[in-house]
């Protein structure tokens, strides 16, 4: 279970990494913009799953699955 959350938490870190970068990117170039929320939207979802399966913060998984889901519609044009 240990290298399961290691793994997990190395990927949410990544994740971070890559749609920090693309979302500084789509500042400059809109064509990143979208790509960088689809990412960032992966990331909120790796996020939920750490909260919910290792740290047990039910609230914050909730929050994270609703900030990827309004992230994916989103970057797919559709607005709430």
């Amino acid at each position: 279970m240990k290298k399961n959350k290691q793994i997990t938490l190395f990927i949410q870190f990544v994740l971070f990494v890559v749609s920090a970068i693309l979302l500084f990117i789509g500042l400059f170039e809109k064509a990143f913009f979208s790509i960088g929320e689809i990412s960032w939207a992966l990331t909120l979802l790796v996020m939920a799953y750490n909260n919910h399966f290792y740290f047990k913060r039910k609230f914050f998984t909730i929050l994270y699955i609703v900030g990827a889901i309004v992230l994916i519609l989103a970057a797919m044009g559709i607005g709430l």
